[in-house]
Parts: C-alpha cells; sequence; structure tokens
C-alpha cells in the first residue's frame, strides 16, 4: 500500500452497513405491505424481548390465531381476510373451484371473502389504460432521478422568473428543447455584459445577477442548490415509482380476476 493513500474498495465499510440496514428495512416494509398489518412485526419484535408466551390463555390463543392469519396472508396475498375462518373458507372455495389460490391472491381486490365469489373487474381497456399510466409514472421517476444526477444547478431570477442553469463556470437559460451554445456564456464573458444582452437576447437584470453569481466564487452556494435539487428530485422519483407500481399492480389484479372468471366459466 502507498503510504498516505486510502484505498477504498466498493460496499467497503459503511456500505455494508448500509445495504444490511436497507435490506432488512425493505423485507420489514414488504411483511407490513403483504400482510396488510404490522402484526408479524410486533410478534417478533415482543418474541425478541420477553420470548414466547407458554401459557394457554383466551388472549395467547388468539394472537396465535392472529398469526397464522397473517401467515395465509403472506403466502397468498388475500390481505383482505379478516379472520382464519374466512381464510378456511377462501381456501376450500379455491379448491372447489379448481382455482390456483395465488391468481386469487392478485385478484384478492375483487374478491368477496365473506361468502368466497369473483365480483366482476373493470374492463381490458381499463387495463390498458392503467398498464399505460404505470408505465408513463416508472418513464418519469427515471427521467426525475437522471435530471436529478446530471442537471447542473436550475436558479430561479426572481423578477423576471426566468429559469437558468449555473454550472459555476457558465449560466445559460433553461430550455426543455436544450440551449445552443452560442447562448451560453462564461465567467470571463461578464467582463463585458452589454455584449452578453446583444448575444443572447436575455434581460439585463438577469445577466446582472448571473454575472454577480459567477463571479462571486460560487462553489459552495451551487452545491448547496445541487443538493437541495437532487433531494427534491429523488423525492418525485420516489413518489413516480410508488404510484407507478400501484398501477401495475392494479392491471395485474385486473387481468388476474378476468382470467379466474374465465376458467371458472370454462369449467361449468
Amino acid at each position: 500500500m502507498l503510504s498516505g493513500v486510502a484505498v477504498e474498495t466498493w460496499l467497503a465499510g459503511e456500505w455494508k452497513t448500509l445495504c444490511l440496514i436497507s435490506a432488512v428495512v425493505l423485507s420489514l416494509l414488504w411483511v407490513w405491505w403483504r400482510t396488510g398489518s404490522t402484526h408479524l412485526l410486533i410478534m417478533l419484535l415482543l418474541r425478541w424481548l420477553v420470548g414466547k408466551r407458554s401459557d394457554a390463555s383466551s388472549v395467547v390463543k388468539f394472537l396465535e390465531e392472529r398469526t397464522d392469519l397473517m401467515h395465509f396472508r403472506a403466502v397468498t396475498g388475500v390481505r383482505n381476510a379478516p379472520t382464519l375462518p374466512a381464510a378456511e373458507r377462501i381456501i376450500q372455495w379455491s379448491k372447489r373451484n379448481d382455482l390456483d389460490i395465488d391468481m386469487v391472491g392478485r385478484a384478492h381486490r375483487y374478491l368477496d371473502v365473506r361468502r368466497p365469489s369473483l365480483r366482476t373487474g373493470p374492463s381490458h381497456g381499463w387495463a390498458n389504460w392503467g398498464l399505460l399510466c404505470g408505465l408513463l409514472l416508472w418513464l418519469l421517476a427515471g427521467f426525475a432521478a437522471l435530471m436529478g444526477a446530471l442537471a447542473p444547478p436550475v436558479l430561479n431570477v426572481i423578477k423576471t422568473d426566468t429559469p437558468y442553469l449555473v454550472d459555476g463556470e457558465r449560466a445559460w437559460q433553461f430550455r426543455w428543447s436544450g440551449t445552443p451554445q452560442a447562448l451560453r456564456f462564461t465567467r470571463d464573458d461578464c467582463a463585458e455584459p452589454e455584449r452578453i444582452v446583444e448575444a443572447t437576447q436575455y434581460a439585463e437584470y438577469d445577466v446582472g445577477v448571473l454575472c454577480k453569481l459567477l463571479l462571486s466564487e460560487p462553489r459552495a452556494y451551487l452545491r448547496s442548490v445541487l443538493r437541495q435539487q437532487r433531494v427534491a428530485a429523488g423525492i418525485a422519483a420516489l413518489l413516480a415509482v410508488f404510484w407507478g407500481a400501484q398501477a401495475l399492480l392494479w392491471v395485474r389484479s385486473v387481468r388476474a380476476v378476468r382470467a379466474l372468471h374465465a376458467q371458472m366459466a370454462a369449467d361449468g
């Protein structure tokens, strides 16, 4: 090893800990989402803290039944089964109709759990619209993440309400279609702001503000702006991923209920 040089490898030290914690948190969130309840998480925590109770009180029996119900929800995906007897009725109904319990779990939004039966789901056309919305939201999430990672700081001149991109050495007006090189100016160009106004047709006030910023060693300020910008882009991307996933899960549910209805109709 070279003296005074620290050799770092990917996933070294803190990264391994961070990934492990993230995996645990995501697993717990998946259990909560899959079962629709925090029961399993709380029971695991209580058993870890105080151990498993061995008495046969009615409360303990109820909690054990509740745990069995959560196991059923987690494995099958039928999150809306309210009680263990309801889960048993769903099992018997699926066996009687020769239905795949995984497909029943996907269609749980349209499952009447009181007297197991399937309601009619939306049409195939609505499912296609849902698929399109889900894919567009995921595309939006990717775009937001890409913009947050690659775009330089975006600053808005309040007086003229005009957005500009500033990278510390250059500034140019933000345009969705892209800004030509001829409309970008550097710190050195700020020696003659009148020429910038003439060449770019930017507002004289805007050029004055931007040149003042470029000439003031703005790197620390721009890093702060960029950090806030990336946080906002990350939040937007996560929201788009979440709602896109919800749309795609709904589409999967619609397709599942339609497939189950078709199978039941074919079996008579």
